[in-house]
């Protein structure tokens, strides 16, 4: 293999899939990138085994091939070229040089024929703009746990379903204290799936592509790929069955309060200052018009801090992990905010005021 090819051009296209490589592996092949050049195109690609991004990028090929060569040291090589064309050729022994200007490095390699191939073909099963898909990520990924477990807690779970003859796609996830549901239109999809997409997946998700990209959701043998015309990201899909959400989610909640989002989210940082220090929670207190704040005690200092809200329920004390709730009003971007109770043992939901496509449900903590 041997091409030639712009400095930039090359950094971003290494830049985008260098974070997939393993830095310490069992397996030297992942700590590698795979370039293959064909015509007048060539691809760069990455994988830890569960995630796989493919790169294309612009560059004259001299001679097509295949070169599997370490990650990060590339990576490293290239933001350091003065910007000029950067020649790789590849060289015996799986030995691959890299020229820039009056520069010449070599670096040892790996067999291509070993790097790791993911499913290939599958047909297209949706499409969406890119920045929805990144928006509802960002309104539920925070809510997986961070243990792999048997329930799949740590997957975020892609749902299609119809309203009427419109295919909406849902994305749930829950680490078995609270619950994130955000729900949009896409165009495309057929019938109605499932699958569990591992939040690493999602992540890469987030951070590959381009807002005002297009991207085909296709189908593959136990994965999804994401396309755009320069990226592919191939995820595999977790294995089991998702909790089943729906029957913890309450119907028709009594105390309903609305609160102006911004001061709330202001008042719970001030209140886990306190709050964080023992692990203990936020007590919330609700009154006419009004919500109290609390948190701390003892030795530790108190905090406290009254909001106005419009509310005209019974009054009800509860507590919540307050970084549960910092993180759902981070995502929301509405002025006001739906709050809503039953009493001080039951989940509360929080939805953005006049939109009923995102639910988060939170469970309380004990009163002490």
């Amino acid at each position: 293999m041997e091409i030639v090819v712009e400095k930039l051009e090359l950094q971003r296209a290494v830049s985008k899939v260098q974070g997939v490589a393993e830095k310490k592996s069992t397996y030297p092949i992942l700590s590698h990138l795979l370039i293959d050049a064909d015509q007048d195109r060539a691809f760069i690609r990455a994988t830890d085994l569960q995630v796989e991004i493919q790169e294309c990028f612009k560059a004259r090929v001299l001679e097509a091939g295949r070169i599997c060569i370490p990650a990060k040291k590339l990576y490293d090589i290239i933001r350091e070229f003065p910007v000029q064309d950067v020649h790789i050729k590849e060289r015996e022994n799986f030995w691959t040089e890299i020229t820039c200007d009056r520069i010449s490095i070599s670096l040892p390699g790996l067999d291509p024929k070993d790097f790791p191939a993911f499913p290939g073909g599958g047909g297209k099963y949706f499409s969406s703009d890119a920045n929805l898909l990144k928006d509802m990520s960002e309104k539920v990924i925070f809510a997986t746990s961070s243990q792999e477990s048997s329930l799949n807690l740590h997957g975020i779970l892609f749902e299609v379903f119809f309203k009427g003859h419109d295919p909406f796609l849902r994305m749930v996830a829950t680490d078995g204290h609270r619950l994130a549901i955000v729900e949009e239109k896409i165009t495309g999809a057929r019938e109605e799936e499932q699958f569990i997409v591992p939040r690493r997946g999602l992540s890469e998700l987030r951070r590959l592509f381009d807002e005002e990209e297009t991207i085909e959701v296709k189908t593959a043998e136990n994965s999804l790929k994401f396309a755009s015309p320069n990226s592919i990201l191939s995820v595999r899909l977790l294995e089991g069955q998702f909790p089943d959400y729906k029957h913890v989610l309450p119907r028709e909640l009594e105390k309903k309060a609305l609160v102006n989002r911004k001061e709330l989210l202001s008042a719970l940082r001030r209140a886990e200052i306190l709050a964080s220090e023992r692990g203990e929670g936020v007590k919330f207190f609700l009154s006419k018009n009004t919500m109290e704040l609390n948190a701390g005690g003892g030795d530790i200092g108190n905090f406290s801090e009254k909001l106005d809200i419009r509310y005209d329920g019974e009054d009800i004390k509860i507590v919540f992990n307050g970084r549960y709730l910092i993180d759902a009003l981070n995502v929301i971007d509405t002025e006001l905010i739906r709050f809503e109770l039953r009493d001080s043992e039951s989940a509360g939901l929080i939805k953005p005021e006049d939109d009923e496509n995102y639910i988060y449900l939170v469970m309380p903590m004990k009163i002490s």
